[in-house]
């Protein structure tokens, strides 16, 4: 048990040490941001680069050509939106730095600019680290590295973790050319300017064709050096055939004459031919041996060419795979960005059927209140009828010689009629107006389910 206590007693302490190490990041981020000769006033808390000005003052410091003056708005007091908003533009200049200058795709969703305008320290901290990530990577990253190291150890070391830690994401997130320029195609798609994947299909293109030309060459060049090469080997074969003839003829002649010599008389006179005969052989061997070396040292030249171009054919042929890869990668990049665009269109087309279909719910809106007014209109004419026609029979009633009264009786009673023959017909074009209306309104929504 002791042994097991004191391992956790260091545990702990390491834990503590390393939380206390934590709380000083945000120390250390701000001895750093105060390093640098734009920042003013001083800033005392994380809080203060809420507002996006001092972060933008920084990065024009150390990339003012990508992030240019007045990219991002000035004294905007407490108001969270404009915070906010500076914030989303920082994000999208930090964006377009890292993927265009460093080729790195970083998930800069992870920063919350709400967040980040509501001044809370672990948001502000990421956004600063993204600053300092562009400070050791820039082109004069050797000035800002030795900035760094004049501040205090505890700082320098805690900066050297988040340098630490934005490098490895930087390689884990890195971008291939082809994936960059996919990237920028997408943008320029989305502001109206597609054409650059275009140019990058058309310039891969021709380079495939300019190699697979080069591989053809290689490969007529490499068959007729198989061609010579197969043509020598058989005239080697010939002059061995030959070296070999000769080497028996000349041993046949030399038995001859040593036969000769030994027996001597008559045979003399031939063996003196024999000798003569053996000599020319021996010269015509030599010749032929000659020969055979300047055969073998052509055999060795075109033996290292043929290996040569073999080895140029090689490459070639791997130069063509990998940028018929990249091809085949750059097609599908494309294929996905013409399915991202077919996808606005209908989308925008949606949403245009969904703007009239609204304008038509509105128009039908306004003509079921006319309806409606009409027919309250036509219910007080009528129940102002009804009134005189009430009265009027009082009238007759009371009357002695009614035939008068009940002349005027009849004719409201004939406005009556006729104002509830309108009433009924109002009444059946509200309803036509009201299921025109349920059937515009269903057909707006089918558009903008459509749409989503």
């Amino acid at each position: 048990l002791p042994p097991f206590r004191a391992a956790s007693s260091s545990s702990s302490a390491l834990r503590a040490d390393q939380l206390l190490k934590c709380e000083r990041m945000d120390v250390s981020l701000i001895n750093w941001v105060n390093s640098f000769e734009g920042v003013e006033p001083t800033v005392s808390a994380l809080a203060d680069l809420s507002d996006g000005v001092i972060v933008h003052k920084i990065l024009r410091e150390i990339a003012p050509d990508n992030f240019l003056e007045g990219g991002v708005k000035q004294n905007v007091g407490t108001n969270a939106i404009l915070k906010a908003n500076n914030i989303k533009k920082l994000m999208k200049d930090l964006d377009t730095y890292y993927r265009g200058v460093f080729l790195q795709n970083f998930d800069l969703d992870t920063v919350n600019p709400t967040a980040v305008a509501a001044g809370q320290a672990d948001e502000v901290m990421k956004l600063v680290e993204l600053v300092l990530g562009c400070a050791v990577q820039c082109d004069d990253k050797h000035r800002y590295i030795q900035k760094l190291m004049s501040l205090d150890k505890n700082d320098q070391a805690n900066l050297m973790v988040l340098t630490q830690r934005i490098l490895s994401r930087g390689e884990a997130s890195a971008l291939d050319k082809s994936e960059n320029s996919i990237l920028e195609a997408e943008d320029g798609a989305e502001t109206g300017g597609g054409g650059g994947g275009e140019e990058e299909d058309e310039e891969l293109r021709a380079e495939m064709a300019v190699l697979k030309e080069k591989v053809t060459e290689l490969e007529a060049a490499n068959a007729d050096l198989h061609t010579r090469l197969s043509a020598a080997n058989d005239q080697a074969a010939e002059l061995s055939n030959d070296l070999a003839s000769a080497l028996a003829e000349k041993a046949r002649y030399q038995t001859l004459y040593n036969e000769a010599v030994e027996g001597g008389g008559p045979q003399r006179v031939e063996s003196g031919g024999a000798k003569e005969r053996v000599q020319e052989l021996e010269m015509k061997v030599e010749e032929q041996e000659r020969a055979m070396g300047e055969m073998e040292q052509q055999l060795a030249q075109r033996q290292s060419s043929l290996q040569r171009l073999q080895d140029d054919l090689q490459i070639k042929n791997s130069e063509a795979q990998d940028l018929a890869a990249e091809v085949g990668k750059l097609k599908g990049y494309k294929e996905k960005l013409e399915q991202a665009g077919d996808l606005r269109r209908v989308l925008a087309d949606k949403e245009s059927e969904a703007e009239k279909l609204l304008e038509q719910v509105v128009e039908l809106e306004a003509s079921v209140d006319a309806y409606k007014q009409q027919l309250e209109e036509k219910d007080r004419a009528a129940e102002g009828l009804r009134t005189r026609l009430a009265q009027a029979q009082k009238r007759r009633a009371s009357t002695e010689g009614g035939g008068k009264g009940g002349e005027g009786g009849a004719e409201l009673e004939a406005q009556l009629e006729a104002l509830e023959a309108q009433h009924q017909q109002t009444l059946l074009e509200l309803q036509t107006a009201r299921s025109e209306l349920d059937k515009a309104r269903a057909e707006r929504d089918t558009a903008l389910g459509g749409g989503e």
